[in-house]
């Protein structure tokens, strides 16, 4: 058997794994994984070396998206 690593996304609270797959599939390239019940993952040796950055990039678009965060009004109003 070979041994690899294993890439575990699970999503923040009042995310869906599937919300996550949809989001990663928008990517540019897409991003696919194995789609399980509690999380998505990636047999690390089923991704190419120079790929890397893309899946980073990619998982690191989810830790920054604000789409859930509503944002504080502390800008100036106009008289």
């Amino acid at each position: 058997m070979m041994e690899s690593a294993v890439l575990q996304i699970m999503p923040k609270p009042g995310m869906t794994v599937n919300q996550i797959a949809e989001r990663l599939s928008q990517h540019t390239p897409a991003i696919w994984g194995n789609v399980l019940s509690d999380r998505i993952e990636w047999v690390l040796r089923t991704v190419e070396p120079a790929d890397d950055t893309v899946l980073v990039s990619a998982i690191g678009s989810l830790a920054s998206n604000t789409e859930n965060v509503k944002p504080s009004d502390s800008s100036p109003h106009p008289s």
